[in-house]
């Protein structure tokens, strides 16, 4: 989803000042021109260097499915800041106002003074680092922040514009990380088929090396997403290594080009793929399903291969085209419940349909899925899907920043989850992304005989 929502800074309801002492420095140990004086307080009216961090914190214990106590919120801010690195030059401040949404924050301000005084560095960027660390640390991989320079860099579901490719830095264990390294590498996740980066020889798994000369190490992967982000005619090169092998690729942008539906109609069998589930994704799978009914077709195709999902409405509608009544999903949280029945007015209620997922079919992708498998309006074909089952809703931040906060948590008809396990098909069967349309049928329908 992508509702935005602008939402002031921290309110006074989490004030501390008078019972929060005043922190000195003896000069004698501060690397600073003199004494440097820290004072903690709550956020009633932060100073900008720390709204930011009183800014997401509130959108976080307001809004966030499970917010995580301000203790783990605190430490993992703490140790943002202990790990910060800049080559720009440092503040020497006299005195910081250290502004914090509750106490458990205090250790927080004890380690910006500790920093401080050992290794100065710029104080905003630090803090802004810690918030960083703060959500990849503590929270869901899904909630993020999005700082202003790079708020159009990723869409809703996690897709490059003008790249149409989805990269991710994960563990082993397969948790984020705030950086790139040996033990952290940056993988394409998800390329849309048809996009620039499916066009340019880029596929699932490729390790992301450079970016324009650039070596990725140490950096985050919404700062990568910041330097793929072109516009429409630009090259970006692109170095990855597959198989250990080290490959250059030339990425050529096209912005807002993508076809998010393709439809063909392949004797009396109809075939559609979405890419994702966009704006107006809705439009091209009504208008491509009437053209495949009005030419005959028996039975229906729906290619959710490599589908990252997209906006909850999409899937609402286009879910609608194949039920005449009934719940398609539901949505939980704990401030309410709700339920996202069909829509009238579908018009492949009663045609046959397959569904194809692999193991980037995605969020919306396996709740249309899912809805389908369990009302028994389709048989499903292909991989286990990826296991995504909670909702993000994005909150304009007053700096111009972008946070995503997983609001919900959705659930089908009967109260089913695909969290961690994903959707598991009817019939398993791995088809390889180089086949063709035609190729793609022949395999689906021998193997649903």
């Amino acid at each position: 989803m992508a509702v935005l929502a602008l939402i002031t800074a921290c309110g006074g309801s989490r004030t501390f000042e008078t019972s929060m002492p005043i922190i000195t420095i003896p000069p004698t140990t501060s690397t600073t021109a003199g004494p440097l004086e820290v004072t903690p307080t709550g956020c009633s009216a932060p100073p900008v260097t720390f709204a930011l961090l009183c800014e997401v914190v509130e959108l976080i214990d307001e809004n966030h499915l499970s917010p995580p106590a301000h203790t783990s919120l605190a430490a993992s801010a703490a140790g943002g800041v202990s790990i910060f690195t800049s080559t720009e030059p440092p503040d020497l401040p006299a005195a910081v106002t250290c502004a914090v949404p509750s106490v458990d924050f205090s250790i927080l301000c004890d380690a910006i003074e500790s920093r401080l005084r050992s290794d100065p560095v710029p104080l905003k960027p630090m803090v802004e680092a810690s918030v960083v660390q703060m959500l990849t640390e503590s929270l869901d991989p899904y909630t993020r922040y999005v700082p202003p320079e790079l708020t159009g860099a990723l869409g809703d579901n996690g897709v490059i514009a003008g790249a149409g490719i989805v990269i991710g830095a994960r563990t082993v264990a397969g948790s984020p990380c705030v950086k790139i390294g040996p033990a952290c590498p940056l993988l394409i996740e998800v390329v849309i088929d048809g996009s620039p980066g499916d066009t340019s020889g880029l596929i699932v798994g490729d390790q992301i090396v450079s970016v324009d000369s650039f070596d990725v190490t140490d950096l985050t992967v919404l700062d990568v997403a910041g330097k793929l982000l072109k516009s429409s005619g630009e090259v970006t090169a692109v170095v990855v290594q597959r198989g250990g092998v080290e490959i250059s690729v030339e990425l050529a942008h096209e912005v807002e080009v993508l076809m998010p539906v393709v439809s063909r109609m392949v004797g009396n069998v109809g075939y559609m793929r979405l890419a994702e589930f966009g704006f107006e994704t809705h439009l091209f799978v009504h208008f491509g399903l009437q053209a495949l009914l009005d030419q005959g077709a028996k039975r229906l195709i729906l290619d959710l291969r490599d589908n990252p999902g997209g906006y909850l409405f999409s899937v609402s509608i286009i879910g609608s085209e194949f039920f005449s009544d009934g719940l398609l999903y539901k949505t939980q949280s704990p401030t309410e419940n709700l339920d996202f029945p069909a829509v009238e007015g579908g018009i492949a209620t009663r045609i046959p349909i397959t569904v194809v997922v692999n193991e980037n079919s995605a969020s919306s992708a396996e709740i249309l899925t899912a809805v389908l498998a369990e009302r028994n309006r389709a048989v499903i074909v292909g991989q286990p899907t990826y296991g995504k089952n909670v909702v993000q809703d994005s909150f304009e931040l007053n700096n111009g920043g972008i946070l995503r906060v997983t609001v919900s948590e959705w659930i089908t008809p009967g109260g089913a989850t695909v969290a961690g396990q994903g959707v598991r098909p009817d019939v398993e069967l791995v088809l390889p992304a180089d086949l063709t349309v035609e190729q793609v049928i022949e395999q689906v329908l021998a193997a649903t005989r």
